[in-house]
C-alpha cells in the first residue's frame, strides 16, 4: 500500500507540472506577467516535489520497504 501513495503523489506532481506550462501558455497568450510569474513558479516547486519524490521512492524501495503490503513497524510490541 505504501509504494501507492509515491505513484498518487508522482501523479498529482506530473499533473501540476502540466498546469503551470498551460498557465505559461496563456499568460504569454495574455501578456499577463503575473500568470506566467505563477506557471513558472508551479512549473518549478513540481519539478523539485518530483525530484524529492523519487528519491525517496527509491530510497524505501531499496530499504526494503515496499516488500509486503504493509510499512515495516519500527516499534516492538513485545515487551520482554
Amino acid at each position: 500500500m505504501a509504494e501507492f501513495l509515491g505513484d498518487i503523489a508522482f501523479m498529482i506532481e506530473i499533473l501540476v507540472l502540466g498546469l503551470g506550462l498551460v498557465v505559461i501558455h496563456y499568460g504569454k497568450k495574455e501578456k499577463s506577467k503575473l500568470l506566467k510569474t505563477s506557471g513558472y513558479l508551479m512549473s518549478i516547486f513540481s519539478i523539485l516535489a518530483l525530484i524529492c519524490t523519487t528519491f525517496f521512492y527509491f530510497k524505501y524501495y531499496f530499504n526494503g520497504d515496499f516488500d509486503s503490503a504493509y510499512p515495516k513497524s519500527t516499534f516492538s510490541t513485545d515487551n520482554r
